[in-house]
């Protein structure tokens, strides 16, 4: 698929799966911000500072959002593999797919979360770079059937050469996403600041993202995973294992 083809087969399967894929993003994101407003609204509301709260006191939570937004992510191509395979659309089945593989998506995450990190903090750009090549992976682990370390080195074989094709896409469907939740939150922000009760003001301003981040943020998802399929393709291999 060209350039082109990918953005526009993400368009028809958004369009195809919109509720869906919205399900899919509200299974984790609801239960995720109503248990974040409660507590960092909280943490605001008392005078400690935002970054205090999340780290001292959400870690935990913290780390399980992680996990969580992975299986949400690895589910969204879940999904569009139904879509693009003629399947019926099923969330369940997406779903039930993605936790057969946990283990291997959880070991997924931590091994490249650690090579993000670890190349991040000496140097940011090698970190971001590193990002990328790691992109497929979440699929490779997951829809691909592979094992950690070969989902890592695999995901690192099929960005080789497209690199910069990789990072267009996603930024061209990121930036879209990035822009309408800018707008909305700041909309939201404005006109929550003239409640008296700071809890209330953030939780109303975690409410509308959350709401408008559930039928959006899964966009950027589905063009990754057909991203994932072209490489595949271009590499001579099956789209699916």
């Amino acid at each position: 698929m060209g350039f082109g083809d990918v953005l526009d087969a993400s368009f028809q399967i958004y369009r195809r799966a919109f509720w869906q894929l919205a399900l899919i993003q509200a299974v984790v994101a609801i239960p995720v911000a109503i248990v974040q407003a409660h507590f960092i609204g909280s943490s605001v509301a008392g005078g400690a500072s935002l970054s205090i709260a999340v780290v001292e006191r959400n870690l935990p939570w913290s780390l399980l959002t992680g996990l969580l937004g992975l299986m949400q992510a690895a589910a969204v191509g879940a999904l569009s593999e139904q879509a693009t395979s003629g399947q019926r659309l099923r969330v369940g089945a997406a779903y039930g797919r993605i936790i057969q593989r946990l283990p291997w998506l959880l070991g997924f995450g931590i091994a490249a979360g650690l090579i993000v990190a670890v190349l991040g903090i000496a140097f940011v750009f090698p970190g971001v770079i590193a990002l990328i090549y790691l992109a497929p992976g979440l699929f490779l682990a997951t829809l691909g059937n592979e094992g950690v370390f070969r989902s890592i080195g695999h995901s690192f074989q099929l960005v080789s050469g497209y690199f910069w094709r990789v990072v267009g896409i996603l930024l061209m469907a990121g930036v879209l996403v990035f822009i309408i939740n800018l707008f909305v939150s700041l909309v939201t922000t404005v006109a929550a600041n003239p409640l008296q009760n700071p809890h209330g003001a953030t939780t109303a301003v975690i409410t509308v993202t959350t709401i408008i981040s559930i039928f959006l943020s899964s966009f950027p998802l589905v063009a990754l995973y057909l991203q994932y399929v072209d490489l595949r393709g271009r590499k001579g291999q099956p789209a699916s294992d």
